[in-house]
């Protein structure tokens, strides 16, 4: 199963929550694979979330749309800009339990992300299966310069 993470990491130049240890920050714009731009910020409280700032699609369409959203009532969405990771929560030097969503296949994932030791961030998305086997993709992403 190709699970595609074109999506957004979210931030984390958020400081350690007490008795935790510093993590890297992860606030900034980051780069996937695939080439596409992600800039993580804070949300709500010190929960970071990740935003769409540029991926093929938008390169070659700035108005282009999140046509493929499983929800048809947000197909109109404006790619640029969208929200694509969101409800984080501290985890040791990382942040868990939120979502991330893959335009590319307009689906919704549990997400994480983590700052690893060589500055680029680990990033995960997985769809739970019937059976508790989590199914999941991970991509590394490195910092925008």
């Amino acid at each position: 199963m190709r699970l595609t993470l074109a999506i957004v990491a979210a931030a984390g130049a958020l400081g350690p929550v007490s008795g935790a240890a510093a993590a890297p920050p992860v606030t900034g714009a980051w780069i996937t694979p695939r080439g596409v731009t992600v800039e993580l910020g804070r949300c709500a409280g010190d929960s970071p979330c990740g935003k769409l700032m540029s991926s093929p699609a938008i390169r070659s369409d700035a108005a282009a749309l999140d046509v493929r959203n499983a929800n048809p009532a947000l197909r109109s969405r404006k790619l640029n800009g969208l929200t694509i990771l969101w409800g984080l929560k501290r985890t040791g030097t990382g942040w868990s339990g939120g979502q991330i969503y893959n335009p590319e296949d307009g689906k919704t994932y549990g997400g994480s992300v983590e700052p690893m030791p060589d500055g680029s961030l680990r990033v995960k998305g997985c769809v739970p299966s019937v059976l508790g086997i989590n199914f999941c993709g991970l991509q590394q992403w490195k910092r925008a310069r």
